[in-house]
């Protein structure tokens, strides 16, 4: 993955980038899709997800799947 694409071009805070980039290491990402494109074929195992607001591409909501 290129680095900053799972940010969102969208996202200027210097916080929010760095916070993001710390995220993003932490393990390997799928792509951002909207929600309704992403039920159909999301994981059914344990991990986590995180939910961003498309307008801003800040992310609003973290949690765990398949537990």
């Amino acid at each position: 993955m290129i680095r900053g694409m799972w940010t969102g071009e969208r996202v200027r805070d210097p916080v929010l980038v760095d916070a993001y980039a710390a995220v993003e290491d932490l393990a390997s990402w799928s792509p951002w899709l909207p929600l309704v494109d992403a039920v159909p074929v999301a994981p059914r195992e344990p991990g986590a997800y995180l939910l961003r607001d498309p307008a801003t591409q800040v992310v609003v909501h973290v949690g765990m799947a398949g537990e």
